[in-house]
């Protein structure tokens, strides 16, 4: 999630911001899993692991952000 902050974020920000974005990623990765989705390759998750990071970071640039960031990463799925 780090890499894609970097990515499509460009220092947007700050220290507080990237954990609630790490840990709704976080949250919202692990949802994704366990509803037993399956890839066919690496190359498949990861693309499917950048989308979601990308939207989850469009979304908190366009201000949807929340105190825990729980509620940001279920918007997605």
């Amino acid at each position: 999630m780090r890499t894609a902050i970097d990515k499509y974020a460009g220092g947007v920000f700050g220290p507080d911001d990237v954990r609630i974005l790490v840990a709704a990623f976080d949250a919202a990765w692990r949802s994704l899993l366990a509803s037993g989705i399956t890839f066919e390759s690496d190359r498949e998750s990861k693309a499917v692991c950048d989308t979601l990071a990308k939207h989850i970071i469009e979304q908190a640039r366009y201000g949807e952000r929340e105190a825990l960031g729980v509620r940001l990463s279920f918007r997605f799925l």
